[in-house]
């Protein structure tokens, strides 16, 4: 179809096909749409570039937020979980040596605890071993007290005993005789 134009609007020839046929039926004026295009081409170029364009800017850098925000929140969950595996290993490693100290203390405990004893029994062996010499002593001293009590009542007797039957030369032998006998047993 060949358009003519006189000026700022454009004439169509007659109607010809059938596009030509519609656009006469439903009373297209084409001059009108032709401006109407071109408005409407202009608003959206102007749309796109002030309204659209910003929008998607700003809807890309909020994406880029988004999954920034995304990746830092899984890096940090990542360290989180990495943290919490660490505190369970150190709570581990805590709880091991505090095992060993107190083993180390238990049997630290126990040797002190068999030092002392071993002490104790040393010192009682002692504390005995000087009562049993003391008691030795004792018995010792007691025995040689009654040994010289027991010489000097026989010779005493002996004495007396004597007076009647035998000289005082005699009874002087015997008495001497008496008390070596007994000091000797």
């Amino acid at each position: 179809m060949d358009l003519l134009f006189f000026g700022p609007i454009a004439v169509l020839p007659e109607p010809c096909g059938t596009v030509s046929r519609l656009a006469v039926e439903f009373h297209v004026q084409w001059p009108l749409l032709v401006a109407q295009s071109f408005n409407f081409a202009v608003v959206a170029l102007l749309l796109h570039r002030f309204a659209l364009g910003p929008l998607l800017r700003l809807l890309d850098e909020r994406r880029r937020t988004i999954a920034d925000g995304l990746a830092n929140a899984a890096e940090a969950d990542r360290r989180l979980a990495a943290s919490g595996r660490q505190c369970e290993e150190k709570l581990q490693r805590a709880a091991e040596e505090a095992q060993l100290l107190l083993a180390g203390a238990r049997n630290e405990s126990e040797a002190q605890l068999r030092e002392e004893r071993e002490r104790t029994e040393r010192e009682l062996a002692a504390l005995r071993e000087r009562e049993r010499e003391r008691i030795e002593e004792e018995r010792a001293s007691a025995v040689r007290s009654a040994q010289r009590k027991l010489r000097e009542e026989a010779a005493a007797l002996a004495l007396h005993i004597l007076q009647g039957a035998v000289d005082e030369s005699t009874a002087a032998q015997l008495t001497a005789a008496a008390a070596r006998a007994i000091g000797k047993g």
